[in-house]
């Protein structure tokens, strides 16, 4: 597990949500991601409110080096919607666009390293 500081989660936030702002990002369409929106009823434009939505308390690891040697830091992130736990995995490519990877229902607790009580 990386532990970035706070400084860095909120570079890594404002060029996130400059990116999704500008429409520049995209959801990897993994049958993970897809089937847990549709059960959660989530349209693209409730993806987009939760990735602007974050903060650096719903950190919970990273910069991550990619594990196929792409020249990419992958950073996890734990926000709520609808009560439930979401596990949010993404990088911004050398491109300026957010590539998120994960974007479902948590499947074990998320550890938040940067809030007071560390697990959720």
């Amino acid at each position: 597990m990386a532990i970035a500081q706070p400084e860095q989660v909120r570079h890594f936030l404002v060029s996130m949500k400059l990116a999704v702002a500008s429409d520049r990002w995209q959801l990897v369409r993994r049958d993970k991601n897809l089937e847990d929106l549709e059960r959660l009823g989530m349209t693209h434009s409730d993806v987009v409110c939760v990735l602007q939505g974050m903060t650096v308390d719903d950190y919970c690891d990273g910069p991550l080096p990619d594990d196929k040697g792409r020249p990419k830091e992958w950073w996890v992130f734990g926000p709520v919607y609808a009560g439930e736990t979401l596990y949010v995995k993404m990088c911004l490519n050398r491109f300026g666009t957010v590539e998120c990877l994960s974007f479902h229902l948590a499947q074990t607790p998320m550890t938040y390293p940067l809030r007071g009580g560390g697990l959720s």
